[in-house]
């Protein structure tokens, strides 16, 4: 089960709409892992439902109640065809990736950054954050590295540490400019992250350094 989570105001917004897509989707493929933040967006649903129920109501005037019913009731009722379910049921995917992954992980085009690790981009725009699957062989490590800007992660696979704790498949992180750290796979298992990254990473380790100006 995880242990880190969305906090309670990023669910609300989730739950009201209000996140940016790259945010939805962070949390999203969280919920799919975590029934604890299940419960309490279905939870945060109803009572929003409720705060609803309790507004008062706008008047309506009767002819535009009339144009109205006249409009759904004129071509007769609607009929739909439903479209047969063309998905495919992989364990290792969570169902919000499952369109972007139609055929596992294996299957994507990764590309190698480090002896240790690979990455795929999955989405990438001009005007937005990038949002990328990392690939960790089993005890690789990730050099030490800041974020210029908010970097969000949830484990897929396996699990990996670093100064501020220990993570696991469905953990949600959020780390920034106050987040120096060296992220280390487990050394059982490789270790699959999905990242939002709204600014590029910066090396702060010596060995490393070289790469910062093809981070950006």
């Amino acid at each position: 089960m995880s242990k880190f989570h969305p906090d309670v105001d990023v669910l609300t917004e989730y739950v009201a709409g209000n996140l940016s897509y790259h945010e939805t989707l962070m949390v999203a493929v969280h919920l799919h892992y975590c029934p604890e933040c299940r419960k309490s967006a279905h939870e945060l649903e109803a009572l929003g439902g409720v705060l609803l129920d309790d507004l008062p109501g706008e008047p309506v005037d009767d002819r535009l109640l009339e144009e109205t019913m006249a409009l759904l009731t004129s071509e007769g009722p609607i009929k739909r065809t439903p479209k047969p379910y063309t998905g495919y049921q992989n364990p290792e995917v969570p169902r919000p990736l499952q369109k972007a992954i139609p055929n596992g992980f294996d299957s994507l085009n990764w590309r190698k950054l480090l002896p240790h690790l690979q990455v795929c981009d999955l989405e990438t725009s001009p005007d937005g954050p990038t949002i990328t699957l990392h690939r960790i062989k089993p005890g690789g490590r990730i050099p030490k590295h800041t974020h210029r800007g908010t970097e969000y992660t949830v484990l897929l696979k396996g699990g990996f540490s670093d100064a501020f704790g220990d993570y696991n498949t469905g953990d949600y992180l959020c780390r920034d400019a106050s987040h120096e750290h060296t992220p280390v796979a487990a050394d059982n298992e490789e270790c699959i992250c999905l990242t939002a990254v709204e600014a590029p990473l910066r090396m702060t380790s010596w060995k490393w350094r070289w790469l910062n100006p093809f981070l950006s």
